[in-house]
């Protein structure tokens, strides 16, 4: 498994890549228009506060959707994550605000992204790229 660094700071955020590299989560902002940029631009602004602060704890953020997943939120935009020992965030993809039937396929596709990453991280195969 690969992942990209997207912000560092007190935290290191990184998004989960492909197997080329490719990252869902950077190439999905970067390609939004409209509201959504709008949307895009405060999720990156969250995520960079997360990168020099750590995550929010008030009683909507970080918003936890099973015991290990986690999301930051912006307008209409959701990003889920988990964490790694050593100030590390790992976003796992990115999407528009699913509807409730909808949600529990994107924290089924999270945890699979998590435990993709742990047996990676055990075995050694796991890629750090920068930004």
């Amino acid at each position: 498994m690969k992942v990209r660094l997207v912000k560092e700071g007190r935290f290191r955020v990184y998004a989960a890549c492909g197997a080329r590299g490719d990252c869902e989560l950077l190439e999905f902002l970067n390609g939004l228009e409209g509201k959504l940029a709008i949307d895009g631009i405060r999720l990156l602004a969250l995520i960079k506060h997360v990168a020099n602060e750590g995550p929010l704890h008030n009683e909507r953020m970080p918003r936890r959707l099973s015991k290990e997943i986690f999301e930051l939120k912006a307008g209409l935009l959701r990003a889920p994550f988990f964490f790694d020992e050593g100030r590390i965030v790992i976003c796992t993809h990115v999407m528009t605000k699913p509807k409730k039937r909808e949600l529990k396929i994107e924290v089924d596709r999270a945890e699979r992204i998590r435990k993709e990453y742990f047996e990676s991280k055990s075995d050694g195969s796991l890629i750090y790229l920068k930004e």
